[in-house]
């Protein structure tokens, strides 16, 4: 992801980076409304999720950086004939500079998941590789079901491994 990360236009390395720290789907982000971001309380609201719920999310350092300059081009953007009051819009759906970047560094996963929805895959593993508990991510992943969650939650050798030492030496 960090070498993806760094072969995206700054722009859509932003859009990317709201994705893998908010694990938002891509509509989800699409739809959102500055009326939904509190930036002061560092959280966003998802209205009509998928699951039919809406969800509180909290917002990292980093996503709330870049909401802040995102919000500050959006003021610079709107005219008196025209106002939209999504955050990003079309400009979210970034699969296809995200396909480019893929090809370019002869990524595997391009081929294997859709490519905006494999960073909120990653949000969501790597929350659960954190120890974060399922329940948790179920709730910040908008998910369901805890039998959803744990479809996203891949675990590797590693982590295995890492927890029988932790308990058992």
């Amino acid at each position: 992801m960090k070498a993806l990360l760094k072969a995206l236009d700054s722009e859509i390395a932003s859009v990317a980076t709201l994705y893998l720290n908010t694990a938002m789907r891509r509509g989800e982000l699409m739809k959102l409304l500055w009326a939904d971001v509190d930036l002061p309380g560092a959280s966003l609201t998802v209205r009509s999720p998928k699951n039919g719920r809406d969800r509180v999310v909290p917002l990292s350092d980093d996503a709330l950086r870049i909401l802040r300059k995102r919000r500050h081009q959006w003021k610079n953007e709107q005219t008196a004939d025209s106002t939209d009051l999504r955050v990003y819009g079309s400009r979210a759906d970034i699969a296809k500079a995200v396909r480019g970047s893929w090809h370019v560094l002869n990524s595997e996963r391009r081929d294997v998941l859709q490519p905006v929805h494999s960073f909120r895959d990653t949000a969501i593993t790597q929350l659960a590789a954190a120890g974060v508990p399922l329940a948790v991510v179920q709730e910040l992943a908008g998910h369901a079901s805890i039998e959803m969650t744990r479809r996203y939650a891949e675990v590797s050798p590693k982590a295995m491994r890492d927890a029988v030492t932790r308990v058992f030496g």
